[in-house]
């Protein structure tokens, strides 16, 4: 059985959205946003026969919520200790471990927990309120990440639902 043009698209853009799972555990890759770039570049391509325009839309709409998941998690409470001074020693310190601590992944993370322990050390000179930064830090990134796994799950669900029920 040869396989169509349309078939062959089909069966690289699902390839490329599973791999576009790992990035969900790699630090500063949005994940949902690659997930949406490669359902978005299969629509163009299909002329946007089986991945419709509403499909389109709701996957945009899961990107947006998975990119910025960051963003929200600490109004909604992950973010009680620290202020914005700590938010930009847990990203300096991010990416400072990204480079320095020779670990991949775990070296970003290493370095926001570290960040953010550090700067709240340095604002308040109380180290109880440095050690609750570094571990609402971590716990941000990891409720973070589990999140953005869930938006690329259900992006990837809407995506097959939409190529499956408009055949």
């Amino acid at each position: 059985m040869a396989l169509t043009g349309a078939d062959s698209g089909l069966l690289i853009a699902v390839g490329l959205m599973f791999m576009s799972f790992a990035f969900v555990v790699i630090p500063f890759v949005p994940a949902p946003l690659v997930m949406w770039l490669v359902a978005i570049g299969y629509a163009v391509f299909d002329g946007f026969d089986r991945i419709t325009i509403l499909t389109s839309i709701l996957l945009t709409l899961l990107m947006i919520i998975g990119v910025t998941v960051d963003f929200w998690l600490r109004p909604l409470g992950m973010g009680e200790h620290g202020g914005c001074l700590t938010a930009i020693g847990s990203l300096v310190g991010g990416i400072l471990g990204t480079f320095l601590i020779p670990i991949p992944i775990l070296g970003s993370i290493i370095g926001a927990v570290l960040g953010a322990f550090l700067m709240q050390l340095l604002r308040r000179r109380e180290l109880e309120e440095a050690v609750g930064a570094g571990g609402a830090t971590l716990k941000m990134i990891l409720v973070g990440k589990m999140i953005e796994l869930a938006v690329c799950f259900v992006m990837f669900v809407v995506f097959l639902g939409s190529v499956y029920f408009t055949r």
